[in-house]
């Protein structure tokens, strides 16, 4: 079966691609983008790979095609001598340990059974 995504990397329903996998990686993706427009396409992008946590801050879980898919996604947009965006690969997303001191919540990973 084929998914066909978009240029958020959302699915054909529009829901947020989410690795399920055991080889999916916990990702914070930060960005600093000078151009409003450019900005809001990048976050537009991010949305169908994550959570956004803070204005510029996205938490992802990612298998090593989702994170390629994103990089290649997110390079075509941005300006290299302008802008910066961070890719913050915290490992494996059964051991990440992230805490939250003030508003928000930690992006909680789906959790796969096999019956």
């Amino acid at each position: 079966m084929t998914t066909t995504t978009s240029d958020t990397g959302a699915d054909e329903d529009g829901e947020r691609r989410i690795a399920n996998d055991e080889s999916a990686k916990y990702y914070v993706v930060t960005y600093d983008v000078v151009s409003d427009h450019i900005r809001l396409k990048v976050a537009h992008v991010l949305e169908g790979f994550g959570e956004r946590v803070q204005d510029s801050v996205f938490e992802c879980l990612l298998n090593g095609y989702q994170y390629h898919d994103l990089r290649r996604r997110l390079d075509r947009l941005v300006n290299p001598d302008e802008d910066s965006i961070r890719y913050y690969n915290l490992g494996s997303a059964a051991h990440a340990d992230v805490e939250v001191c003030g508003k928000g919540n930690v992006t909680t990973i789906p959790t796969t059974y096999v019956l």
